[in-house]
């Protein structure tokens, strides 16, 4: 990864954080949140922002196992019908 560390973005993922990602000329915006405190619903998001989609959510999960969300977000195929783990050293973390 890109100006971080992988290890650090699944661990402030899992802490409900915010970031800006890009992958070749396409960029994200990825959203953790706890959604529900009392029963600590985790949902993590990805919308596409650059080049904007009409449609830019292209990734979603949600549930009360923020590891099981992280492994989904790892594995689903959202960079070029790649998963993340298949291009992280192609990720730039922007912020």
């Amino acid at each position: 990864m890109i100006n971080g560390n992988a290890n650090e973005f699944f661990d402030n993922m899992y802490h409900g954080d915010e970031f800006d990602i890009s992958y070749k000329d396409k960029h994200y915006f990825i959203q953790s949140y706890y959604k529900d405190f009392k029963e600590y619903e985790h949902e993590i998001s990805v919308r596409q922002t650059f080049p904007e989609l009409e449609n830019d959510s292209i990734f979603e999960c949600r549930s009360n196992n923020p590891q099981q969300n992280i492994e989904n977000f790892q594995n689903a195929k959202i960079f070029d019908g790649k998963s993340f783990w298949d291009v992280e050293q192609e990720i730039t973390w922007v912020d």
